[in-house]
């Protein structure tokens, strides 16, 4: 984060302006790592805070444990964007605590944390259900994007992460 801030400053900008982290971590499947690098990242952040997403992965290279990039936003000005994050009532969870934010407005533009297919305690729907899951997924992006007025034809790009064999599903 110390680099990542010095990276920032850089560029005239600050952890304030950070909308949106996605972390890259190698995890064994037990969520550990992410639940000690979301807390070790949060005191960077005030609310309302970036959206995140992490990414478990099988390996990273030349023994990296973590890898994580940031998208900030700045006006044509160099000044801070006006922001507005969705409340947390309701949609706050071990993977996305505050000050971090389910959803966040900077600017025009709307953010969302990665969305998984839980219930709101955190046990898995459908395991092994790719496109079960994919639905549940789908309708907590178009619910938190209603929120702010908005429908899924505005949206202009989408990453989707999944468990594969190696083989192709149809």
């Amino acid at each position: 984060m110390e680099h990542i801030g010095r990276i920032l400053s850089e560029h005239g900008a600050t952890f304030d302006d950070v909308v949106k982290i996605n972390s890259y971590y190698v995890d064994g499947g037990h969520h550990a790592a992410w639940r000690g690098s979301i807390d070790a990242c949060r005191a960077f952040f005030r609310s309302p805070g970036p959206v995140v997403t992490g990414i478990p992965l099988r390996w990273l290279p030349d023994g990296l444990m973590i890898k994580t990039d940031v998208i900030a936003m700045l006006g044509e000005d160099g000044r801070p964007l006006p922001r507005r994050g969705l409340p947390g009532e309701g949609r706050s969870s071990a993977l996305v605590p505050a000050p971090f934010s389910p959803a966040l407005q900077c600017g025009e533009m709307i953010y969302l944390s990665g969305q998984v297919s839980t219930d709101t305690s955190g046990t898995v729907l459908d395991p092994d259900g790719l496109v079960s899951q994919t639905h549940t997924v789908m309708g907590k992006v178009r619910s938190l994007l209603t929120e702010f007025g908005l429908s899924m034809d505005e949206v202009v790009k989408v990453n989707a992460f999944f468990k594969s064999a190696g083989r192709r599903r149809s």
